[in-house]
């Protein structure tokens, strides 16, 4: 199987799903641009602006090898981005006209050295998006303080993403290791989901950042393995897809009963949900390098173990939760945390330095996991004695079938193939079955 194919199909993949969301984002700002300010107005629009240009980064970035073709759409990127937010940030007109002025001499001058420069990082435009970088940054932290809202922490979550992929990108990572393409395209993924979220409750980012990452990974992965007729990739491919799908469908309905109740425990099956979700979709990247290599991708595979971690954490609370008072929930929390701390540390590989391997350690975590096995033995219980039964049987059947997923998808190295399929499509029956409301937001 081919990467690099694969991390093409990825970016035409992530622009197409950008385009559709800034489709929907200007249907939204055409919908509402009677009842706002001309400044707010013009800010969406620019906003938008940044969006078409991270699409056009993200073609480019799939299908042209260095930065050289890189570097006019992110200029055009963080041109269009401080423009959105001085718009926002101040009134002042003079501040509007200057900005303007900067950001058209900043776009000239990177177009200029974007053709001009010879090398495949150019110093001067790397000092010049570094200045441009900050400036963008410090402007989503005072937009943050100052108004937080969804869109203003999204900012920021967006400027984290575009940091980790450019750095990845200079230090030429994906031209040693191009199985890592997802992280190139983080950017435009969560800029997706913030255009597609316009005028809609804030939890449907968290929801459409996973989806759109699952579209991404099973879309790309799934036609370059079936191009290459590696069957097994593919196989496990769509029925991993079919799974994190079905968690994904749930995940709307708790994290908006956690916003309404601000109950802990659809806030800890929120978490364990996306963590599953995450968990299912890196193991496909990581089964498609294992099958072409022979060999482990230890990055993958620790990014495995903390997702996985993270997983066991909400799953525990979620079970503890029901069963303690307030304050012992406080001690059972800094626990969790602790044990998933010291978890993720003796996973790291310089930790292991060969003293030990996942293997080892992997009992600590099951015994942690037995835990929340018994305390939600206790909870059905509770929930058969008030003659609850319909609830009994969704929590037992969604809770269970997302636990056995995790196994499976954990496991699914040393499950006979056939085996781990079949295994597949019984927790994604099991999940789906139990699961609330799966995609009903997409209907409203």
């Amino acid at each position: 199987m081919d990467f690099v194919f694969a991390s093409m199909i990825a970016g035409l993949v992530t622009s197409l799903l950008l385009v559709a969301s800034l489709i929907t984002y200007g249907r939204s700002v055409h919908s509402i641009k009677g009842k706002i300010t001309s400044d707010t107005l013009h800010a969406l629009i620019l906003f938008g602006g940044a969006g078409v240009a991270l699409a056009g980064l993200s073609v480019a970035s799939s299908l042209y090898s260095g930065t050289a073709a890189n570097r006019p759409w992110i200029v055009l990127f963080f041109a269009f981005l401080i423009v959105s937010q001085v718009k926002v940030a101040t009134k002042s007109k003079r501040i509007h006209y200057a900005t303007y002025g900067i950001v058209i001499l900043a776009i000239l001058f990177g177009m200029v050295v974007a053709h001009a420069s010879p090398t495949q990082t150019s110093p001067i435009l790397l000092f010049v998006l570094s200045i441009i970088f900050a400036a963008s940054l410090l402007l989503s932290l005072f937009l943050l303080w100052d108004s937080p809202s969804p869109f203003s922490a999204g900012m920021l979550v967006l400027l984290a993403a575009f940091l980790v992929s450019w750095i990845s990108i200079v230090s030429g990572i994906f031209q040693q290791n191009p199985e890592y393409f997802l992280v190139l395209f983080l950017p435009a993924i969560i800029s997706s989901a913030l255009f597609a979220s316009m005028l809609k409750p804030w939890r449907r980012i968290i929801t459409l950042v996973v989806l759109f990452t699952a579209i991404v990974v099973g879309t790309s992965m799934f036609i370059a393995s079936f191009l290459a007729g590696d069957t097994r990739i593919w196989l496990l491919t769509v029925f991993s897809f079919l799974a994190a799908f079905s968690a994904i469908g749930g995940i709307d309905f708790f994290v908006e009963q956690y916003q309404e109740t601000r109950a802990r425990i659809p806030g800890y099956i929120s978490v364990f949900l996306v963590s599953l979700s995450l968990l299912i979709i890196n193991h496909i990247i990581f089964f498609g390098v294992f099958e072409t290599s022979g060999q482990n991708d230890w990055n993958l595979l620790y990014l495995e173990w903390v997702i996985g971690v993270f997983a066991a954490g909400a799953y525990v609370m979620t079970s503890i939760q029901p069963m303690v008072s307030g304050e012992t929930s406080k001690y059972a929390r800094r626990f969790v945390l602790a044990f998933m701390a010291v978890m993720t540390v003796l996973g790291n590989e310089y930790v292991r330095y060969g003293r030990w391997v996942y293997d080892d350690i992997f009992p600590l975590l099951l015994g942690f996991v037995a835990i929340g096995v018994v305390g939600y033995i206790v909870v059905v219980r509770r929930l058969l004695d008030s003659g609850n039964r319909s609830a009994a049987a969704n929590f037992v059947g969604l809770m269970t079938g997302a636990l056995a997923t995790a196994f499976v998808v954990e496991y699914s190295d040393n499950i006979p193939f056939v085996a781990t399929l079949i295994l597949l499509i019984i927790t994604t029956v099991m999940i789906y079955r139990s699961s609330p409301r799966e995609f009903s937001f997409l209907t409203e």
